[in-house]
């Protein structure tokens, strides 16, 4: 059985067993659950084999040629982006691995450092913005269904920026400007795109709920009409002029359906959700972010690394929307939560996967 298979039953097993506990959507029993599942990710992503996912060999690559470099000749490329060149573009991920093996030059070991690092920033988000078990359950499960195959066993330089926005998300909440800012500038030294995240310091208090609405929505249908053109005019002239070359234009119809959706239902009763979440307008302009991104992955799928800081607040609000529409009804609530929990299942299930143990894999990777 593949182990990603494993991983999403352990989910909804767990779940569902801490479920008919007494007091089961106590802060403890939520931090036992989270605790767990949170482990669990951590080993999938740190113990898969080279071959796993489109980029990790490529990581490693990158690992043994700055072990084998001086500090001399780290430091000679890092130009704080006045080398406009492709190669450079993200000066700073050299530097962070070479401070990493101070203490280790094992890249198992740095796979370890950078689940941990990732799944301690999500544990902190989901405990922090979920409220209930079952808000829990079917926040992993969406993780698992959208954005597994990227921050679990494929991306380094992303979920590690990607960890510091999450971190960053708190002050926000408490209105601090520079202890927001400067995590995010210092982190997009490793990757360029954590940039994209700064604005939303000041788009995430908008309260004009249903004018947001209606602007990104309009925003959305704007740029997928143009979508050719928005993108080949963001990226002209900058480090990502290479991506010209492949636009192939596939799209992303599941993960674009599944944000409509939730943002079409949202529009119904995200009044509801003003008088039951103090911070349902963070989630909510997040989500709406993702939506005016999202066209541009229909252009080039590597558009995702921008919309992803926005779209992971759908494992948090989507939930949410089951909550306020059954509130007073648990049984209906229920019901609501299971077929959201099978939908998710079967596209994990027929989603390709390829996971393999490092162990697993043929003695050419293994001697790497």
């Amino acid at each position: 059985m593949d182990f990603h298979v494993f991983t999403t039953f352990s989910i909804i097993i767990l779940g569902l067993f801490f479920s008919v506990l007494k007091n089961e959507n106590s802060l403890q029993i939520r931090k036992t659950y989270l605790l767990i599942v949170s482990v669990i990710l951590i080993l999938e992503s740190a113990l898969r084999g080279m071959s796993v996912g489109d980029d990790t060999l490529t990581y490693f690559d990158s690992f043994q040629s700055v072990k084998y470099s001086s500090w001399v000749e780290v430091f000679r490329y890092f130009t704080f982006f006045t080398d406009n060149s492709y190669e450079n573009r993200n000066q700073g991920y050299d530097l962070f691995q070479k401070i990493f093996q101070l203490f280790s030059d094992d890249f198992r070991v740095y796979l370890f450092f950078i689940a941990i690092v990732f799944f301690s920033s999500l544990y902190y988000f989901l405990l922090r913005n979920t409220f209930n078990l079952y808000e829990l359950i079917l926040a992993f499960l969406i993780y698992s269904a959208l954005f597994y195959y990227f921050f679990s066993i494929t991306g380094i330089k992303q979920t590690i920026t990607t960890s510091v926005a999450l971190f960053s998300i708190r002050y926000i909440k408490e209105r601090k400007l520079l202890h927001f800012v400067i995590p995010i500038i210092l982190a997009s030294f490793i990757h360029f795109s954590v940039l994209v995240f700064l604005p939303f310091y000041f788009f995430s208090g908008l309260k004009k709920i249903k004018l947001n609405f209606l602007i990104a929505l309009l925003l959305f249908m704007i740029i997928f009409i143009f979508k050719q053109y928005v993108v080949t005019f963001l990226i002209t002239d900058t480090v990502y002029e290479i991506y010209l070359s492949d636009l192939v234009g596939r799209g992303t119809l599941g993960f674009t359906s599944f944000l409509l959706l939730v943002v079409l239902l949202s529009y119904f009763v995200v009044d509801k959700m003003a008088k039951v979440y103090p911070n349902y307008i963070l989630y909510y302009n997040g989500v709406l972010m993702a939506l005016v991104l999202v066209p541009l992955t229909w252009v080039n799928s590597n558009a995702m690394r921008v919309v992803q800081y926005y779209s992971i607040f759908l494992i948090v609000f989507a939930p949410k929307i089951i909550e306020v529409v059954y509130r007073k009804n648990i049984l209906f609530k229920r019901i609501a939560y299971f077929i959201c929990i099978v939908i998710l299942l079967s596209f994990i299930l027929k989603t390709p996967s390829s996971y393999k143990f490092f162990w697993e894999e043929s003695s050419i990777y293994r001697d790497l």
